[in-house]
Formats: C-alpha cells, structure tokens, sequence
C-alpha cells in the first residue's frame, strides 16, 4: 500500500496547489502575502483560467475516488489517509467552484495567511 500513500501525497499536493492558484487567480491582491506558498505549479497554473483550473480540479477529483476506490477495503490504508484524502477532496471543490467559505488543512493554513475569511472544517 506504499504505491497507494505516495498516490494521495501526490494528489494533496496537486489539489493544494490548484486550490492556491484558483484563490490568487480570483484574488490578485493576495499575492503578496502568499509568497511563501508559491511555487512553480501554483504559479503555471494561476496563469491559466478559471475553467482550465476548474477542469483539472475535476480531473483531479476523479482521479482521487478512483484512490478511494483502490484502497477502501484496505482499513489500514484507509484510516492512514482519510484525513488527506479529505483535505484533498475538499480543496479540488474549492479549486473547482471558486468557494473558499470553509476549508481544512493546508489550504486553510494558507486562506488565514493570506487573510481570508475562512472558516476550519475540523477532521478527525
């Protein structure tokens, strides 16, 4: 299930930065402040459109069911990674819709550093 694991990380990371870039793309002024969370996917893909970003954020979304699917039966794979998977989940939605009301994770971590006004959707 190690193959599994790397696959949610890898979507976390692709669903947070599709996540940045959709909130920096339709909040310019932020920029500055989310310095410290750009890197070079954020930044490819705040360059793109709303419906580029939105389209990637379903692809995205698919791909992470298709996760849910492989390992679901597995309850140790699965009570690994919930919580990412979760987080990935619901950041895809945020970068999909444009919603930034309620997140959780990093993408919250980052919506507070930037000074949104976000509410924490707290996971267990």
């Amino acid at each position: 299930m190690a193959e599994a694991r790397a696959t949610i990380g890898d979507l976390a990371q692709q669903a947070l930065a599709l996540g940045i870039a959709r909130y920096l793309h339709d909040h310019p002024e932020a920029v500055n402040a989310a310095a410290s969370w750009m890197n070079d996917d954020v930044d490819a893909w705040r360059k793109r459109s709303t419906a580029d970003i939105a389209q990637q954020a379903s692809d995205r979304l698919a791909d992470l069911e298709g996760w849910r699917a492989s390992v679901e039966s597995n309850s140790d794979a699965w009570n690994a990674d919930r919580v990412n998977y979760v987080h990935a989940k619901l950041t895809l939605q945020s970068a999909r819709t444009g919603s930034f009301q309620t997140a959780a994770g990093s993408l919250f971590d980052f919506l507070r550093e930037v000074g949104a006004p976000a509410e924490e959707l707290d996971i267990h």
